[in-house]
């Protein structure tokens, strides 16, 4: 697996957690981790009501996610898999797989209605921006977050969209995780809301991107 500071514009620093490229054979790993990372968020709570489903339904969920982005954007993970970054490239459409429904069905069950509803609204509400990059999902493991590792991962593929001039876009699942993106150079794009009247908040973000400076070119 490569070192992508090694593919990035010349100049960009290397300092902190490496950057590396995910593959196929990290997709299980990494959708446990992004479970065990997200398992008390609003989304994840109305998605499965039932508290002893969600280990069962979110890694395989969660996996099938990452799995659209080994195959469809780019995946960002650490040498230890302590956390990840899915982005996928959007023109008019999201990229997906051809199986996707019929794998979301099976891993999802009772529970496939509310997130068939949950990625329609999420589209429904996905910005005409031409074309960018969409931050579908950046998580960290529980015991390692507050050590940078999240924002080492995206600013990694700021860089790369600060050197092509693409957009990016991302739906906050929180306030807490909407301060955390405005702390890190991403606006409100539109007003927040809801997936249903008594479903989650998302909160849409979009970044544009910043001159390259001059230690980057």
């Amino acid at each position: 697996m490569g070192d992508l500071t090694m593919n990035t514009p010349a100049g960009q620093g290397t300092a902190g957690p490496r950057v590396q490229q995910a593959t196929a054979g990290d997709v299980p790993v990494l959708g446990r981790l992004i479970a065990d990372a997200f398992a008390d968020l609003e989304p994840n709570l109305w998605l499965v009501p039932d508290v002893e489903a969600r280990p069962y339904v979110f890694p395989a969920y969660f996996a099938l996610q990452v799995d659209v982005g080994v195959q469809c954007g780019t995946v960002y993970t650490t040498p230890q898999r302590d956390a990840v970054a899915v982005w996928l490239p959007v023109d008019d459409t999201l990229p997906t797989l051809p199986d996707y429904t019929d794998r979301l069905i099976r891993l999802a069950g009772s529970w496939a209605d509310r997130f068939h509803i949950f990625e329609a609204a999420l589209g429904s509400q996905h910005p005409a921006l031409g074309r960018h990059d969409y931050l579908a999902f950046l998580a960290v493991h529980p015991i390692c977050q507050r050590r940078g590792l999240g924002t080492r991962l995206m600013e990694h593929h700021h860089r790369l969209l600060d050197w092509h001039r693409l957009p990016a876009y991302l739906e906050a699942a929180s306030w807490h995780s909407h301060d955390f993106y405005r702390l890190r150079g991403w606006d409100e794009h539109a007003d927040p809301y809801q997936i249903t009247p008594a479903g989650p908040t998302m909160y849409p973000m979009v970044r544009q991107p910043q001159p390259i400076s001059g230690g980057q070119l």
